[in-house]
């Protein structure tokens, strides 16, 4: 059951699109890309492109951490990984203004410098889906 529960295809369409968006940026930086152009191509069908500018900071700050290493997919994956399941609880807790509980989590693998910009992109990145209609849903498994 676990394991159903990991598929990205089991989760809602706003958890979809978020993993999707940092799996896009990490392909483009391996390939030496600006990933900004394929998030706007892929966040414009979703009304989404203001999130582009807080998606490209908030993963130079998880690129640039010297704290832990999360672990992201590939493109092609259908499910999803350790760091991807711990931004989707991050953008749960800051949408449900549980920041407490959020930085206590953070704290692992952000450093303490950049938490605070680190933080005010999710926030931006939150209310940016909210006013979208997008949620985060407190699943289990995070």
């Amino acid at each position: 059951m676990l394991l159903n529960n990991t598929l990205l295809n089991n989760q809602d369409i706003s958890e979809i699109i978020y993993v999707w968006s940092l799996r896009i940026w990490i392909h483009n930086i391996l390939n030496l890309t600006d990933p900004k152009l394929n998030l706007k191509n892929f966040l414009n069908q979703y009304h989404l492109i203001e999130s582009i500018m807080y998606i490209d900071e908030l993963m130079k700050y998880i690129s640039f951490s010297k704290k832990q290493k999360l672990d992201f997919r590939n493109l092609q994956c259908v499910y999803l990984g350790d760091g991807e399941k711990k931004l989707l609880k991050s953008l749960y807790f800051t949408q449900k203004n549980l920041y407490t509980n959020n930085n206590l989590d953070i704290n692992n693998f952000i450093e303490k410098n950049h938490l605070v910009d680190f933080n005010q992109c999710l926030k931006e990145i939150a209310i940016i889906y909210a006013r979208n209609g997008y949620f985060f849903s407190n699943r289990d498994f995070y």
